[in-house]
């Protein structure tokens, strides 16, 4: 709900007049022994800029015997030489009340924080003027008897604002897949002394990677930003690497900078650890379980890894195969978590059937660059001396099962 302010300006106004009304022939100064208002202190900018809409926080602290609810507001007049700008009021309301834009340059809601602290505030850009110039902020309280106190002149600057200088960037031609740390840099400064730079960044337009704050300045004005490999995960091709910087008038400087090729080699494979050869168990013992093991290594870290997968086929005549997933997670048979060796557990029931299971084992990345295949053939051999051992001969002539016995026994202990 919108209250308007005008009730707590005017308010002064109405009293003063409400006495001139009911005591026309008794006109009276303020009883002496009133307690007169006093501002004890107050806050500027030292400088502000006439051609940027930023805001700064005007201040003034007012003391009054009476408490701050004697003082409805704080008057500030602004004054270039001895002409007078404009005016506008400073509110201790906490932002409660909100006005339409006039003065055009100051916020419609004071940017009060404690109403009635006898902290008076409003936020105002510089664009009361329209060039470069000196100017006077004149600060006046008046308590509802009518005590004034003692007016308060401050002087600002004000100044055209200048965007940020970029020059100079250190940036290579390419990042190679799985370079070493390099530091992209480039200068960045303030070409005027109305303010400073809050910020540098750079973007890597494309790539999804935000804006990566830089460090610095150092002594030569440069700001960088040192980069591992893994920062190539997820990414290959040709990015603009773009750099930015943004000063307290919020007003930014770039692009600066230029195309790099970022290289993204697909992940590796190794060390496989599965077994070649598992008995079907028992019908009392049920079940029987093995793990595998695999080392997984790529250019851009582990970051890069999307997932490690395998898949199994019986007798190679079982086509679209389950996918099953390996984990470096430190949970079941992984042990150290992160640490690139990524396992799985299999369970190999007493029904499930005999034969040559063929396992192909992959890794993706993040660009779904998939690794160097590992194909592994294990064998599931039926128990010594039944039927099926002896029809089979232990697999020297595998048996081939007809289409609707044909199965996929292994049901991975975690999925993804």
């Amino acid at each position: 709900m919108t209250h308007p302010v005008k009730w707590i300006v005017l308010l002064p106004l109405i009293i003063s007049l409400s006495i001139w009304i009911g005591c026309e022939e008794d006109i009276t100064s303020p009883d002496e022994g009133s307690p007169v208002p006093s501002i004890v202190s107050w806050e500027v900018p030292v400088k502000m800029a006439f051609n940027s809409p930023k805001t700064d926080r005007i201040l003034v602290v007012v003391e009054d015997g009476q408490g701050p609810a004697d003082v409805p507001f704080v008057l500030c007049t602004l004054m270039d030489g001895g002409a007078t700008i404009d005016t506008f009021a400073l509110w201790d309301d906490g932002s409660f009340y909100e006005v339409e834009a006039h003065p055009p340059w100051a916020n419609t809601v004071s940017g009060d924080l404690v109403p009635r602290d006898g902290i008076f505030s409003r936020r105002i850009s510089g664009q009361f003027v329209d060039q470069q110039t000196d100017v006077t902020f004149r600060f006046d309280a008046t308590d509802l008897d009518g005590h004034a106190a003692t007016t308060v002149d401050v002087a600002v600057e004000v100044r055209a604002n200048s965007a940020p200088v970029l020059e100079g960037p250190q940036l290579p031609d390419t990042l190679v897949s799985g370079f070493d740390p390099v530091t992209l840099s480039i200068r960045a400064y303030d070409p005027d002394d109305l303010d400073s730079l809050v910020r540098v960044w750079l973007e890597v337009e494309g790539s999804g990677k935000g804006e990566l704050e830089l460090d610095g300045p150092d002594a030569d004005d440069r700001w960088s930003l040192t980069i591992e490999r893994s920062f190539a995960a997820g990414i290959i091709g040709d990015f603009p690497f773009n750099f930015y910087a943004e000063d307290t008038f919020q007003e930014t400087g770039g692009p600066v900078g230029q195309t790099i090729m970022v290289e993204n080699a697909p992940p590796a494979i190794s060390n496989l650890v599965a077994p070649d050869t598992m008995i079907l168990p028992t019908q009392q013992v049920g079940s029987d379980t093995a793990e595998l093991f695999l080392d997984v290594d790529d250019d851009q870290t582990l970051l890069d890894i999307q997932q490690v997968s395998f898949t199994s086929v019986l007798n190679d005549t079982i086509p679209n195969p389950t996918v099953f997933y390996l984990f470096d997670d430190g949970t079941g048979a992984d042990v150290i978590a992160g640490d690139g060796t990524y396992s799985q557990g299999i369970v190999l029931f007493w029904n499930n059937t005999p034969g040559k299971y063929t396992f192909t084992f992959i890794a993706k990345d993040l660009m779904d660059q998939e690794s160097v295949p590992i194909v592994h053939d294990m064998w599931v051999l039926p128990q010594p001396g039944t039927l099926a051992a002896r029809e089979q001969q232990y697999f020297k002539e595998p048996m081939i099962l007809p289409n609707d016995r044909l199965c996929n026994p292994f049901q991975a202990e975690r999925r993804q």
